[in-house]
């Protein structure tokens, strides 16, 4: 019978199976049950969907308890979101009291805010859970965007930000900033960041659009535009903050050449780089690509200030959204026309999206004076066969918004706990929680 086979045959078979799997042959007996929960069993595992654990977090360090316990948290996240309608465990508000320009969640424990005052711009860090509250904040003059991401399991946080000096100017800088557990700091601290690297250039030649980070690397997009003006195209400087190297780098992307185009959106992951794009039609397009084997190099080594350029492979996958709600579908022909804000759940097994479209009446993507706007937040799942995506509302029908849709400034999602955080031009920030339930693991 299979539970008296060797332990190491046992275990070489567990590691070939899915976490789901796994935690059904843990039901079948006691002695399987027992063996299923070993460490060792759940560090070999392939795991391909993302745990709530720092970016950098190293899971083998984690007990096999831990480790199942994070699995199904992140199996029922998984489940709920490629359910058509997401169950909503809750809507909490959070006063900001400046102007929120963009949001990023860090795990299930802080949410990272750039806003604007009359007098200045702060870029705050906020401990979320039982309580929210402002924990520190670091003034950050003509901030436009940033991106961070956990380092030293989650001691501290490198930092990109998308600096405006003036009409002329502007800088990437890259901090590194400690991250105090939220029981330690006092809502009035103030951070000092360590300025780790800076880069400038004239907006002359090309502008800073968005920035991303993941682990070590650091992603901008530049936007470069014609002499007459138009729509821009776009090339993407990576940088590893490790070994110092930098790539610049052609996605080829078809972007859309129509008026109304919003402006390219991308996600960094430790091995990917997802883009997504509005195409001629007005249909989103979103490409899965894998980032340059060279970039993904941890020694540290003497690097050329200059940038290497390569140009980017084909895509893995990539996936058309071609889907409207059915209300307006059969109201009129609305077509998507923008993107406002879009993030992504994983991609190795289904890769969900949540993103904010503007959907405008009528058979032209392009934007007449008098057209009917539309707005939603919507999700979409983008299966790793091939098949089409799954599209839906992020939120029921008729549950009820303390805003508008429209109000939405800026859109950020936690992968791994199913927290969606919605900033609004009032100042205002909600946190959205989805509702993780899983009936087949019970």
């Amino acid at each position: 019978m299979f539970p008296d086979l060797p332990e190491d045959i046992l275990a070489s078979v567990c590691a070939y199976i899915s976490p789901e799997d796994l935690l059904a042959l843990k039901q079948t007996c006691r002695v399987l049950h027992a063996f299923a929960s070993m460490d060792y069993i759940w560090h070999q595992l392939k795991i391909d969907i993302p745990l709530d654990i720092p970016s950098d977090g190293d899971i083998h360090s984690l007990s096999g308890v831990h480790c199942q316990r994070l699995v199904i948290d992140a199996l029922r996240l998984d489940h709920n979101w490629r359910k058509p309608v997401s169950k909503i465990k809750g809507l909490v508000r959070i006063e900001n009291g400046g102007i929120i320009s963009q949001t990023q969640l860090l795990g299930h424990k802080w949410l990272v805010t750039l806003s604007r005052a009359p007098s200045n711009t702060h870029l705050s860090f906020w401990s979320i859970g039982e309580r929210n509250y402002r924990a520190a904040s670091m003034e950050m003059l003509s901030a436009s965007k940033f991106s961070a991401a956990f380092q030293n399991e989650g001691s501290r946080v490198i930092l990109a930000v998308i600096v405006r000096g003036d009409l002329r100017s502007e800088c990437l800088n890259i901090y590194s900033v400690p991250l105090k557990d939220s029981d330690e700091v006092s809502p009035s601290n103030t951070l000092t960041p360590q300025l780790y690297l800076t880069m400038s250039r004239l907006r002359t030649e090309c502008t800073f659009s968005e920035v991303q980070v993941c682990q070590h690397i650091v992603a901008v997009a530049l936007a470069q535009f014609g002499p007459m003006g138009g729509f821009p195209s776009y090339r993407l400087l990576f940088v590893n903050t490790l070994t110092k190297l930098k790539l610049l780098v052609d996605p080829a992307l078809p972007l859309r050449k129509s008026p109304g185009v919003g402006h390219l959106r991308f996600k960094l992951y430790p091995k990917h780089v997802i883009f997504a794009v509005i195409l001629d039609h007005g249909n989103p397009l979103v490409l899965l690509h894998e980032l340059p084997a060279k970039l993904l190099d941890k020694e540290t080594r003497e690097m050329d200030d200059t940038p290497q350029f390569e140009v980017l492979g084909p895509p893995i996958s990539k996936y058309e959204i071609d889907e409207v709600p059915s209300d307006l579908a059969a109201e009129a022909a609305f077509t998507p026309s923008r993107v406002s804000a879009i993030m992504f759940h994983s991609f190795s097994r289904h890769a969900g999206s949540a993103y904010v479209v503007n959907f405008i009446q009528g058979k032209s993507p392009n934007k007449p004076p008098d057209a009917l706007q539309v707005h939603r937040l919507m999700k979409a799942t983008f299966s790793s066969t091939g098949a089409s995506p799954m599209v839906g509302e992020l939120l029921p029908r008729h549950f009820p918004l303390p805003f508008e849709p429209q109000a939405c400034q800026s859109l950020s999602f936690d992968e791994a706990t199913g927290r969606v955080c919605i900033g609004l031009h009032t100042g205002e920030i909600y946190l959205l929680d989805l509702w993780v339930t899983l009936h087949f693991l019970r």
